[in-house]
Formats: structure tokens, sequence, C-alpha cells
């Protein structure tokens, strides 16, 4: 197993569920089973699930009882695509539950959950959960990141039609809510979820010479009731605890210009514009402090920036405000090729040096450096960010490569207050965060808090 998508994917599921550490409860693994301890280590739910997802603010955990392979009849059939079309799709049935924190089974694992892949080759290897895995986390949308938006908040829950392959909401007596009618739902978050209609895809023809198939402003928002408060954008990101998102409309015309008009606007629950429109950006990602923008720049690739209070570019696109990524002094102005949010007022940014050898910096506000380069980095989270250890030395260090944490302290200075000693590991959450140490005939993952002291730890053979 690629122990890089698992531990990621750990991260993500890190569980959330309460504002106090005594009450939330992390998931572990052992023996290929999941279950979950406490703050200090205790084992609360043995290890007995196929997997489990984060106990959500209403105090369930989505778990799966079990993950079968069966092959389908291609979604792609009715598209009519050579060579497509025809074929049977790899697909993966999780039957689902919830449960509580005593572990009661509140809703029963007659759920189903399905995931198509167009083959079963893609994705490498021979276990189920392995696929699961990497699916889950490393794509973007509902059924990729199946888990995380199984969570059940505000009393409901996102289920799949076994027919028709749409998806609506139960609550947790297992009663149909709102009617399955939508090809994606999201997780309900403070009585609203980002829904995609079923809507008919919007052929162009004699568009730039060439014909385009796309789905068009078919994404809006619902109440819990099911009601549509928000409608007719092409993207909507989910809400911030503020109740805002970045939101994409989509329109074309066929005049001089022959091309797409792309806004993203800021809007809140109820759909009133707060800020924007803003053009031409590939895409907005929501952030509390600075969002990120991304702009597609065709053979050159993506590039990012970030929005300020204003709305406005911290850097742009042509040229007049590059930043200078150079670690070394050496001459180099380069636009971000990737970045991580603003947190604790610092964000990651990709750097290089004379060399054209990349290393990631955290950046202020100001788009001062104000770290050393580390291999890689997570953004600050309960005062603390994961970093990694440069590969390139010019010391040899036993450590190279390796994970530790850094603080920030009064006078905004940073030092590393865990040392670096893990394969990999993720962001604190709950005055916890995971790691994973690997070895030659098995690895050891579990927990640490923020003295770096293993509040639970386990073996898993190779």
């Amino acid at each position: 197993m690629n122990k890089l998508y698992l531990s990621l994917l750990l991260v993500a599921l890190t569980l959330l569920s309460c504002d106090n550490n005594e009450s939330r409860l992390y998931r572990i693994q052992a023996n290929g089973l999941f279950g979950f301890i406490d703050s200090i280590g205790n084992v609360i739910i043995e290890p007995q699930y196929k997997y489990v997802g984060p106990f959500s603010k209403d105090g369930y955990a989505c778990v799966i009882s079990n993950i079968t392979l069966v092959e389908e009849i291609s979604p792609f059939s009715k598209l009519d695509i050579p060579e497509v079309s025809e074929n049977m799709d790899s697909c993966i049935h999780i039957k689902y539950g919830y449960i509580n924190k005593k572990n009661e089974l509140v809703v029963d694992t007659t759920n189903l959950l399905r995931i198509h892949f167009n083959s079963i080759n893609d994705w490498g290897g021979s276990y189920l959960i392995e696929f699961a895995h990497k699916y889950m986390a490393n794509n973007l949308g509902f059924r990729e990141n199946a888990l995380d938006k199984l969570i059940l908040n505000d009393g409901l829950f996102v289920f799949q039609d076994k027919d028709s392959k749409l998806f609506g909401y139960k609550d947790i007596e297992g009663n149909i809510k709102i009617e399955p009618k939508y090809e994606l739902c999201s997780m309900f978050n403070n009585g609203v979820a980002v829904v995609k209609n079923k809507k008919d895809q919007v052929k162009i023809d004699n568009f730039s010479d060439s014909s385009i198939t796309e789905s068009l402003n078919s994404t809006g928002v619902i109440d819990i009731n099911g009601n549509m408060v928000v409608k007719d954008y092409a993207i909507i990101n989910d809400y911030t605890k503020d109740g805002l998102t970045w939101a994409l409309s989509v329109s074309f015309s066929l005049d001089d210009d022959n091309g797409f008009k792309r806004d993203w606007v800021l809007i809140d629950k109820k759909g009133d514009i707060k800020k924007g429109p803003i053009s031409n950006i590939a895409h907005i990602y929501n952030n509390q402090e600075y969002p990120i923008i991304a702009m597609d720049m065709g053979f050159m690739g993506v590039y990012y920036s970030f929005l300020d209070e204003n709305g406005e570019y911290l850097t742009d696109f042509n040229g007049d405000k590059q930043l200078s990524l150079s670690l070394d002094g050496s001459e180099r102005s380069e636009l971000f090729k990737d970045v991580t949010r603003f947190s604790s007022g610092l964000a990651g940014i990709i750097g290089y040096n004379s060399k054209g050898e990349p290393a990631w910096l955290f950046y202020d506000k100001n788009l001062e450096p104000v770290s050393e380069p580390y291999d890689s980095l997570l953004p600050f989270s309960e005062g603390l960010a994961a970093v990694k250890q440069l590969t390139y030395l010019d010391n040899f260090s036993s450590h190279m490569g390796k994970w530790g944490f850094i603080s920030m302290d009064a006078d905004s200075t940073l030092n590393l207050s865990i040392p670096y000693s893990f394969s990999e590991c993720g962001s604190f959450a709950g005055g916890l965060a995971y790691f994973m140490n690997y070895g030659t005939t098995f690895d050891v993952e579990g927990y640490i808090n923020k003295q770096g002291k293993i509040i639970w730890q386990t073996k898993r053979k190779k």
C-alpha cells in the first residue's frame, strides 16, 4: 500500500467532532480493522470495522461493514463514446451505517455506496480497501471523498438510490427526508448542503471550431427541508464557519469573443453576493484567512495566488507582482507553482535555489519568507505545523527526509518543537497528531501529543 496515500487519508479523517479534547475520539487501525481511542490513548471502541469515518458534531460516525468489488455497466454508456460506452466498469460496493460513541449501531449497515472507476488496473494492488483509500484520498467531489461526505450533520446523511444511482438524504432513523434526485451531494453543514442537480448536458456546436459538451450552472444549495435556497452555479465550494463560500457562474456566447465567461462571487447561505465578481480564475478555494486562487495558464500549467480582505490578488500573473522565490540569493522570479492555505498568518509556498532544487518556505501576508526551507510542510494547526527536513543538505543529517513540528513564539520566531523523527505525520487536531514510521518488516503508526509523547501506537506488517 502506498503509505503516503494512507497517511493523508488518516489526516483527513482525524476526528473533529467535539469542542473539548476529553470527548473527542480518534481513529485507529489494528490487524486491518478500525476503531477509536480517546485523547489519552484509551481504546474506547475496539478495532472491528472495515473502515470508519469521523464523528460528526452530532456525535455519529460512519462505519463500513463490507467492501466488495463488482462489475457494472459503465456510467458512460449513454454518451455514445467508442470503446468506452460498451465497457463494464470496476465498481466498489461499500455497505455503511452509523454508530454513536457508545458503539451502538443507530443506522444499520444496509446502505450501499457505489464508487466507479474505469479499470481495476488503474489503481494497482490487490486489496479493495487500498483502492478505496487511494480513490477517496486523492480525488475531489462526493464519490471520491466518500467517507468525508457521509458524515451525519444536522440529523441527515447522504444516501444513494440503488436503482437511479442518484443521491438524497436520510435521517438518523433511516427515513428518507430528501428524495434522491441529485447527481452529487455534500454533507449538511449548519443547515445547508451543496448539491448538483441532474441536468441534460449542453452541447455547443461550432464553438471555437469544435464541439464542447459542458454541464453548466447545475449546482445549488438546499436547506434541511430540501428547499433550493441558492441555484444556477457551476461550482459552489463548501461553506465556511462564517456561512460564506465562493461560487462560480459560467455563461457562454458565440459572438466575436467566442468564449466562456467565468465569474467567481462570494455568497452567503441565501445566495446574496458579498464580494466579486472575479473573472478568468480557474478556482477559488475557501480559507478563513486568505482564499487561494488558481489560474490555468494553458501549456504553462496551473499557478496560484491569494485574495486579500478587499478581494485583490496578493500577486498577479503578468509579472508586475511576481514574487522572487530564490532560496540563496540567485536571480529567480516565479509565479506560485504550489501553495498551502494561510493559517496563523502564514502560508507555505515553493521556492528554488540556484540549482533549480525546490523547497517549501513559510511566508507572511506581506509575502516575506519567515522560515528555513523544508522538503514539505503542512499549515499551522493548534499552534504547531508539521515540516519535513530537506533531503539535500550541505551537511549530512540522519534525519533528512523526516517530519517534525515547529511552533511560533510570541515574537513570531519559528522554532523546532518536536524533533524530526517521523516518516509521515499529519496536523494536530484536538491535541493529537497522527504519525507513521516505516520499518523493514513492519511499520509503526499512532498518535503523539503536543509534547511529542506517543499516546497510542500499533505495529503493521508490511
